[in-house]
Formats: structure tokens, sequence, C-alpha cells
């Protein structure tokens, strides 16, 4: 529960690219950490720029939170607390199944900011 909230209040994750001839950095990519929550990756293609705003290329990523020493009393207690599009009683199964193509559809974004710009 502490963990998403304080991955939702950072809000964004600076990843840093480094030179491979020393230690000096090229470039970084912000990837977006607001969604990130239990059953909810964040898969997707972010834009590295350098500090002038110049796009270098894309950093594939891949986060998932997973809470694997919880119990699932405890993941449940947190998803009910965290997530207020969860129904307060049972789905059919066949709304579960169409939720859960919908939650998976979305968990993918690519995010290239307006201030990085493309060069040919």
């Amino acid at each position: 529960k502490n963990l998403a909230r304080y991955l939702r209040d950072a809000s964004t994750l600076r990843v840093d690219v480094l030179d491979p001839k020393g230690p000096r950095v090229v470039g970084s990519a912000q990837v977006p950490l607001a969604a990130l929550d239990a059953n909810k990756p964040i898969n997707g293609e972010f834009a590295i720029c350098t500090r002038a705003k110049k796009h270098l290329g894309t950093l594939e990523v891949g986060l998932e939170l997973d809470y694997s020493t919880v119990s699932s009393f405890e993941i449940n207690e947190h998803m009910a607390a965290s997530d207020l599009s969860l129904p307060l009683f049972p789905e059919s199964t066949q709304e579960a199944r169409d939720a859960a193509l919908a939650a998976h559809g979305t968990a993918a974004s690519a995010v290239a900011p307006a201030e990085c710009a493309r060069t040919p």
C-alpha cells in the first residue's frame, strides 16, 4: 500500500542512459508511474532525450509490482482501498473476462514528450 502510494506521489521515474566510454549521461527517459499498481503493470517504449531536447531513441520498459510475500487478503484490501473502479459485488464470468481484456489493452503505453524533438 505504501509503496504504491510512494510511486504515485513520485509520478515519474527518470532513467539515465550512460555513455559506454565513460560515466557521462547522454540522455534520459521519463517513465510515468501514476498508473503502476498491483495487477496494473507499465509496459511500453519511452523516448530518450538529451538535455538539449534532441531525440536519441526509445527505451523499452516493463514494470510490475509483485506482492508475493503479502497474503491474498492484504492484496485484496490494498486493491479495494486504492482502485475505485472495483465493483462492490462480484461480476459475472463474462464481465470479468471483458474487464481483464480491457485492463491489458490499456496497460501498454508509449510516451514521446513534446519537448523532445525528433530529428530525421
